[in-house]
């Protein structure tokens, strides 16, 4: 969310493969491990004009699974979602289309 803020942009829709979170976001649920995360995704979520959090399996999530991925294996550099954006963004966003 925050990379999405930084780009200015005033509209988006946010995909997660954690059916958990999303529920938790919504207030569907309460779950005491992650409700910090919750409250900073929410203080995020006002900063849109519309900010959409939808489920989606991990299929269709390839982008945030690499970006997982590399974050994980200390291969993302911190400033990867500042522009200039990155030359393997563009290729992991078509695998999604």
């Amino acid at each position: 969310m925050s990379m999405t803020s930084n780009l200015g942009m005033k509209v988006a829709v946010f995909e997660s493969d954690c059916l958990d979170l999303v529920q938790s976001c919504w207030g569907e649920k309460e779950i005491g491990e992650i409700k910090l995360l919750i409250k900073d995704i929410l203080s995020l979520k006002a900063s849109f004009e519309y900010c959409g959090i939808t489920w989606i399996g991990r299929k269709g999530n390839a982008l945030a699974h690499k970006v997982a991925q590399l974050a994980a294996s200390r291969l993302l550099p911190s400033n990867w979602c500042l522009r200039p954006l990155p030359l393997w963004l563009p290729f992991w966003l078509m695998i999604e289309v």
